[in-house]
């Protein structure tokens, strides 16, 4: 006889009321097929914050101006700034990837 954990939330059926919340364990792939397989019913992602993007382009952009006013060639030394991935892309890719392997929300 198995025990029927079923739940409604936010209009959502789950199959038990345990969230995986946002965090370390969530935001790593390798990690989902467990947290599904413990039986958690839903899993929270991390969420994406204006200030990571900020700060990620700041630090990209001062990596690429570090040396520059020293040699003309050192424009050259590295690829253009459009090149690097400093918006919600990553963040993107990782909700597309849990919405593909996934069977819980």
């Amino acid at each position: 006889m198995s025990l029927d954990m079923s739940t409604n939330y936010l209009g959502m059926r789950l199959r038990s009321p345990i969230v995986a919340s946002a965090g370390p364990l969530t935001g790593d792939p390798t990690q989902w097929d467990l947290i599904e397989q413990a039986g958690a019913g839903a899993l929270v992602l991390p969420s994406l914050f204006e200030e990571q993007i900020d700060r990620e382009a700041f630090a990209i952009d001062n990596t690429l101006d570090a040396g520059t006013d020293a040699f003309g060639e050192s424009l050259s030394y590295l690829p253009e700034f459009e090149s690097y991935d400093t918006g919600p892309a990553r963040h993107l890719a990782l909700v597309e990837l849990a919405r593909e392997r996934l069977t819980i929300p």
